[in-house]
């Protein structure tokens, strides 16, 4: 009798053990759920030439579209974050009374995904009190394009920009914006207005998503 109410004794134990255990996994899940129910993952920086290393011809670089009333020389060997360059867009000696320039990058973007983050660090120094810097995000809705213009001409679903107060040295700026299914392609970048000093470097594009390996650089 006595063993028998030592096994009962036992058999409840375990029970209550496996009840506990349950009950934990359960709360651990519910408490965790909200910080794994998405994943940002992010585009290859070599890839899209995000640290702008890799130039072209006629002084361009690699996978990025730049024009405006800067100097001829946009790389920066000096003053970087890391790598070899940054990018740098002076209008300091811009004949124009308001200079503008601008540098972006048009990416492929019709996968599964709900938010789309661009950020990068910047050293800009306005020149004149009229100066601005700031970000800009363009979603577009179909896909036709003029690749031979290298820019994007489709109908535009959604833009955000971020105005960029200057700092003394490098700073880290972001800009996240809702992108819907229907978007076919997402252009990034910055506007530099009035005589400025603008350095770049290490851009970065991230996706609320579990998988971004379509995403590519069709145009830029």
């Amino acid at each position: 009798m006595k063993q028998m109410k030592q096994a009962n004794n036992n058999k409840q134990f375990i029970n209550n053990q496996i009840i506990f255990l349950a009950n934990f996994t359960l709360f651990a899940l519910l408490i965790l759920l909200p910080f794994t129910s998405y994943a940002v993952e992010n585009l290859n920086q070599d890839e899209f030439n995000f640290g702008f290393e890799r130039d072209a011809p006629n002084k361009m670089i690699d996978k990025w579209l730049i024009q405006g009333d800067h100097h001829p020389l946009i790389l920066d060997n000096t003053d970087k974050i890391e790598g070899k360059h940054s990018l740098h867009l002076t209008t300091s000696e811009s004949e124009q009374p308001s200079p503008m320039s601008y540098f972006s990058q048009t990416i492929y973007a019709k996968f599964d995904r709900d938010f789309i983050t661009f950020s990068c660090y910047i050293n800009y120094q306005p020149l004149q009190g009229s100066s601005s810097f700031q970000l800009y995000l363009t979603t577009y809705e179909d896909d036709q394009f003029n690749n031979d213009d290298l820019d994007y001409h489709g109908v535009t679903q959604y833009t955000s920009h971020k105005v960029i107060q200057p700092e003394l040295s490098w700073q880290k700026v972001e800009l996240t914006i809702p992108i819907q299914q229907e978007v076919v392609y997402v252009t990034f970048g910055g506007i530099l207005s009035g005589k400025a000093e603008l350095r770049v470097d290490d851009v970065n594009i991230s996706f609320e998503i579990n998988s971004i390996e379509q995403a590519n650089n069709t145009i830029y």
